[in-house]
C-alpha cells in the first residue's frame, strides 16, 4: 500500500546512498595512492639529484673519462626527466578520470535525492488524503449512528 511503497522507496534511496558512498571512498583512495605515487617521484627526484651532486662532486677523472662520465650523467637524467613526464603523464590522465567519476557519481546522487524527496512528497501527499478522506467517512458514520439513535429515541 501507501506505507509499503514510501518504505521502498526509502529502502531504494538508502542503497543508492550507500553506493555513492562506497564510489567516493573508491575515488578518493584512488586519489590518495597517486598523491603518494607523486610523492615517492618527487623524491626520486631529489635522490637523483643528490647522487648526481656526489658523482660530480667525487669525479675527477681524466679528461675523456669526464665526458663518458657527463655523458652517462647526461643520459641518466634525460632518461629521470622522461620517466618523471609519463608518471606525471599517468597521474594527470588518472586524476581527470577519478575527477570524472566522482563528478558523475554526485550528479547520480543528486538525482536520487530529488526523485526520493518527489517520491516522499508524493507518498506524504497521498497519505493524508487517505487520512482525510477516512475521517470524513468516521463522521459520516457517526452522524448516521446519531441520527439512528435520535429515531430510536423518538
Amino acid at each position: 500500500t501507501l506505507k509499503s511503497q514510501q518504505l521502498e522507496a526509502i529502502a531504494e534511496a538508502r542503497t543508492k546512498r550507500a553506493e555513492w558512498v562506497d564510489k567516493r571512498v573508491a575515488v578518493l583512495s584512488d586519489l590518495q595512492r597517486l598523491r603518494e605515487e607523486g610523492q615517492k617521484l618527487h623524491e626520486s627526484k631529489i635522490q637523483l639529484r643528490r647522487n648526481l651532486d656526489y658523482l660530480e662532486a667525487q669525479a675527477k677523472p681524466k679528461r675523456r673519462d669526464k665526458v663518458a662520465l657527463d655523458q652517462k650523467l647526461q643520459n641518466r637524467i634525460d632518461q629521470h626527466r622522461q620517466e618523471r613526464h609519463t608518471a606525471t603523464a599517468q597521474l594527470q590522465d588518472t586524476h581527470s578520470a577519478a575527477k570524472v567519476a566522482l563528478d558523475a557519481i554526485t550528479l547520480e546522487a543528486q538525482r536520487n535525492d530529488k526523485k526520493h524527496h518527489r517520491h516522499k512528497q508524493v507518498s506524504q501527499a497521498e497519505h493524508q488524503a487517505t487520512l482525510t478522506h477516512r475521517d470524513e467517512q468516521v463522521k459520516q458514520h457517526l452522524n448516521k449512528l446519531d441520527t439512528e439513535i435520535f429515531q430510536i429515541k423518538d
